[in-house]
């Protein structure tokens, strides 16, 4: 399904998404590279697909002012609570798993 009706309008919205991203990396002070989101369980052409047909909807059901504005809230929130949440979470993980094993054994006894 496509969202948009010209194709300068389906440019514009790919640059709002990656402007969206930026500043939702800006934000968490990290870098999310899109193609490893899978890997922490991230379905994000899904999670983007859902994002923007929220947006269009919302346009379709009440007055939108700046559907590219929309678009950037919406995406930038995203980023924010699905896929880096999952990255970070991921990485927490991850040093939870290198931290040494600690012995828990009475030694008094």
């Amino acid at each position: 399904k496509t969202f948009s009706s010209s194709y300068s309008e389906a440019q514009q919205t790919v640059q709002t998404i990656h402007n969206a991203k930026k500043k939702a990396e800006e934000l968490e002070q990290t870098i999310v590279v899109y193609e490893e989101l899978e890997s922490y369980g991230i379905d994000a052409d899904k999670g983007l697909y859902m994002t923007l047909l929220k947006a269009y909807q919302k346009q379709k059901t009440e007055k939108v002012n700046n559907l590219q504005n929309l678009i950037f809230v919406y995406v930038k929130n995203w980023f924010v609570e699905k896929a880096i949440a999952a990255k970070l979470a991921n990485e927490q993980r991850e040093t939870f798993n290198e931290l040494p094993t600690v012995s828990t054994e009475n030694w008094l006894e």
